[in-house]
């Protein structure tokens, strides 16, 4: 596994592992827009977004991050783990990540 910023070619993989993931907890699947334009949301604004791909290059985690210096404050967005991929060190290895 590797943990790395995201890439625009991992785009769809990202957003099939969340809908997944959200299937598997039991939620209603659906997409929240920052998703769909991850440069945009993330990286023009400063923020960070990375992923977690397995040795297929299969998208198997995701985690966004946004900092607020002048509040000293951080927040963590779209923290996911591929539903059969749980209790791996995945979730564990995005935060350390951070």
């Amino acid at each position: 596994m590797r943990i790395i910023p995201f890439q625009d070619q991992f785009r769809d993989d990202m957003i099939f592992m969340i809908l997944e993931a959200k299937n598997a907890l039991g939620r209603v699947p659906g997409l929240n827009d920052d998703l769909l334009d991850i440069q945009s949301n993330y990286f023009n604004k400063g923020d960070m977004f990375w992923i977690a791909v397995d040795e297929q290059n299969r998208v198997i985690g995701s985690v966004g991050f946004h900092a607020d210096i002048t509040v000293a404050k951080a927040d963590l967005h779209r923290l996911f783990v591929k539903f059969n991929r749980k209790r791996q060190g995945i979730g564990s290895a995005l935060l350390r990540n951070l």
